[in-house]
């Protein structure tokens, strides 16, 4: 009879320390800072939680850890008794800071444009995001100038830590100013020898005029004043340029000399 009470009793023993055993809190989890974490209890039939951090935890309801601690699992059958414990660590990782870039960059309407710049905290990789925040890049952006702006255009980067944790954006504009165009010109025609004038040309309201020599490369400090000792043609180029130092077209003026005529032929007749 005490043999068989016995047997009854290690039986009851095991069956009561697999049960316990069965409870599982899952494995330990790692979570970016303002992330949210589920904790699941597995091998009983329902479950209450309890946090070293003082915080209210549901079975399988998502939430946010301020910060690292542990948790302990109750687990319970279906008459509501206790047959097993566990505890699971959820680690809270710090997000790393914005990463250093450049935030406004201005470009000429059509001029080259160069990729945009960040700078990563050592060990961190960049993320960059196109004008919506979310659409994640393959890499930095080149803005295209070949459109002036009305609204600036608008990227984002952020940087990553090696856990995987992403940090705050960085917000970056990039400015396309229209092309002023060309100046309006004429050419002009002079005699030979003849006194001569400045040239003129007309900008854009709010414009300055920027004169080129002969060549076309050489900035003059103003409106040239043509020579007209030499019979022939020669071209002179303006371009005008706006109050944020965009620059537009040449555009060409061509100044003409013509020769004088001959001395009229004439009879002398002598009395």
């Amino acid at each position: 009879m005490k043999s068989r009470l016995y047997i009854l009793f290690i039986s009851l023993l095991l069956s009561t320390f697999a049960s316990a055993q069965a409870v599982s809190a899952g494995l330990d989890q790692d979570v970016c800072a303002g992330s949210s974490v589920t904790l699941s209890g597995s091998g009983a039939n329902s479950y209450t939680w309890t946090s070293s951090l003082n915080i209210t935890v549901q079975d399988g309801v998502p939430f946010s850890p301020a910060s690292t601690g542990f948790y302990i699992v109750n687990g319970y059958d279906a008459s509501s008794t206790l047959v097993g414990t566990d505890t699971v660590t959820v680690t809270v990782i710090s997000l790393p800071q914005a990463p250093s870039a450049s935030t406004t960059y201005t470009y000429c309407q059509f001029a080259s444009s160069m990729q945009i710049t960040a700078t990563a905290s050592s060990g961190h990789t960049l993320k960059w995001y196109a004008s919506d925040g979310v659409t994640l890049l393959s890499g930095a952006p080149t803005p295209s100038t070949a459109s002036a702006t009305t609204t600036p255009l608008t990227y984002y980067v952020a940087q990553e830590n090696a856990n995987g944790c992403e940090g705050p954006q960085v917000t970056i504009t990039v400015t396309v100013s229209a092309d002023p165009g060309a100046p309006s010109v004429s050419d002009i025609t002079y005699c030979k020898d003849a006194p001569a004038s400045s040239l003129s040309a007309t900008a854009s309201t709010g414009n300055t005029l920027v004169w080129y020599d002969t060549d076309g490369t050489t900035v003059l400090s103003g409106a040239p004043t043509p020579s007209t000792v030499t019979v022939g043609t020669t071209t002179y180029y303006v371009a005008q340029q706006t109050a944020g130092g965009c620059e537009g077209a040449k555009a060409s003026i061509t100044v003409t000399i013509d020769p004088l005529p001959s001395a009229p032929s004439a009879t002398t007749s002598v009395s």
